[in-house]
């Protein structure tokens, strides 16, 4: 999961602070390119948030092993929620 432009705190800022949400953009696709050529990006579910007048952050990675029947998730940083 990541921030959409929207939700990305820098979104509609001045100068070049404005330019960030794009930049993440544009690195979750070329992420996503890279998992497409290794044929590896159906078992890769990229989402972004969006909740009208909220901004997100969060750093993580969540990974599913087929071999278990749980999930091992593995976050790091921490969720903000900033209203």
């Amino acid at each position: 999961m990541c921030a959409s432009p929207q939700a990305n705190g820098f979104f509609g800022a001045k100068g070049i602070r404005g330019h960030v949400p794009s930049v993440y953009t544009y690195f979750e696709s070329l992420f996503f390119n890279e998992l497409k050529i290794r044929h590896a990006s159906a078992r890769v579910v990229l989402v972004e948030y969006l909740r009208a007048g909220w901004t997100f952050h969060a750093k993580g990675w969540q990974l599913l092993i087929p071999s278990q029947l749980l999930g091992t998730l593995f976050l790091l940083g921490l969720w903000l929620y900033l209203h």
